[in-house]
């Protein structure tokens, strides 16, 4: 049997998340892609993702990894699968891995995304992976604010809770806010306007997470908390102390894995 890892990109608007279902709630990436992998391969596929992202959540690099005893070599996969996937879901590159690899436990570093347009009109489509923000909030606040979160913390106040998590401390590596300013370069229907991004690297995520503490930063920033009640929230987390932002924001930017690093 050969260990086959791929690289997947999605638009998760169309999708209940990544996490195949057994009732019967929605299309699922994981569902998707399972289908075309079976069909192509002529054998039952089982997928193991690195991580589930949730309704409406987009991935750029998504990583999976699945056995199969088919020939076909894993750099044709790609284009094997067109015909068999639908327009929001790229398979985009696919190789051999060790035996041992699993796109869940082989230790990595999750980056995700959450993205903001302020004061313009947002272009139908940019609205489906933008946050637009009709007020300007401090940046400078947001900026200082975000850096609370690097370091191994209980994010209780920060994740959805459910009686599934035992344990809520989790490490961030990196927590920044990008600019990023219109470029005469870009096309009139390709034009993004004042963009800011939210970054966030980590070992582990909870549930609603990064749009929990995406929904603290912009609070903190339009003057709603202060950065005190951040620290006051990491360092005692008795209650969420701001909405999570919308789903359509958020993307998973990368994956990247220690065995690829050595």
């Amino acid at each position: 049997m050969t260990n086959i890892r791929l690289h997947i990109a999605y638009d998760g608007t169309e999708y209940v998340g990544w996490q195949r279902q057994i009732a019967a709630h929605g299309k699922t990436v994981q569902g998707e892609l399972e289908k075309a992998l079976s069909h192509a391969l002529k054998e039952d596929i089982t997928l193991f993702g690195a991580g589930r992202t949730d309704t409406g959540v987009h991935a750029r690099e998504q990583i999976a990894n699945f056995h199969t005893a088919c020939s076909i070599p894993p750099k044709h996969i790609p284009q094997a699968l067109l015909k068999n996937l639908p327009n929001d879901i790229v398979i985009w590159q696919a190789e051999e891995v060790p035996k041992d690899f699993h796109a869940r436990f082989s230790p990595h570093i999750k980056t995700y995304v959450y993205s903001f347009m302020v004061n313009k009109p947002v272009l139908p489509c940019n609205r489906r992976y933008n946050y637009f923000l009709r007020k300007e909030p401090d940046w400078q606040i947001v900026k200082k604010a975000a850096l609370l979160f690097e370091g191994r913390h209980d994010f209780k106040a920060f994740a959805a809770h459910s009686t599934a998590v035992k344990n809520y401390e989790r490490e961030i590596t990196s927590c920044k806010l990008l600019e990023y300013k219109p470029s005469a370069e870009l096309l009139p229907w390709q034009e993004t306007g004042h963009t800011y991004v939210l970054e966030v690297s980590g070992r582990g995520f909870l549930y609603k997470m990064v749009r929990l503490i995406a929904g603290s930063l912009l609070w903190a920033g339009m003057g709603k908390i202060n950065i005190a009640n951040i620290e006051e929230a990491l360092l005692k987390p008795v209650k969420i102390i701001a909405p999570a932002l919308p789903a359509h924001g958020l993307c998973l930017k990368s994956i990247v894995y220690e065995v690829d690093e050595q």
